[in-house]
């Protein structure tokens, strides 16, 4: 029997980190989004279907000043592409719990293939007996490929940004 599940946005995260200047990571997470998944039957989340939109405009570095650098035209034109989202074509068992997500990324009108590692942790009921489901992602992104601040070099040659971009989501589905 298919199930329809939400990504419960007060308990789930997406977040990210990059390398400066080649020595020390930066983290940042989005504030707002939305996503479903359809599990096809009971008996295994194989083949799930997934949507997630996310406002890029609820980027939190804990910066403020940084955030509002990184809604620029040169990273992600927040004025122009306000959304980015995730549409996942494949969901294949791997191991026991492990999964592999692959789908199509679109950030800054740019939609590029990407794949995630997907754990499944579990199921549960909250305090009002209402059933969760949790997944851990996990997987990499170019920036240079949808357009985010390509070309940004030190005077030295050397690379301001790496170009390799860290996805971590932990989602609770209700």
């Amino acid at each position: 029997m298919k199930t329809d599940w939400k990504i419960d946005g007060i308990h789930s995260y997406i977040g990210f980190r990059i390398t400066m200047l080649g020595i020390a990571g930066v983290r940042g997470h989005f504030n707002e989004y939305a996503g479903t998944l359809t599990k096809p039957n009971e008996d295994s989340w194989e083949g799930t279907t997934v949507d997630v939109d996310l406002q890029i405009s609820s980027i939190d570095t804990g910066n403020k000043l940084r955030d509002e650098h990184l809604a620029e035209e040169y990273f992600f034109d927040t004025a122009k592409y306000p959304t980015a989202s995730f549409k996942g074509l494949s969901f294949v068992k791997e191991e026991k719990e492990t999964y592999l997500l692959s789908g199509n990324l679109t950030i800054k009108g740019i939609t590029k293939p990407i794949e995630l590692e997907v754990e499944f942790t579990g199921f549960a009921k909250d305090r009002e007996g209402n059933d969760k489901a949790g997944f851990s992602a996990t997987g990499k992104i170019n920036r240079e490929d949808f357009g985010i601040a390509h070309h940004i070099k030190l005077p030295d040659g050397s690379i301001f940004l790496s170009k390799k971009l860290k996805l971590q989501i932990d989602a609770q589905l209700m």
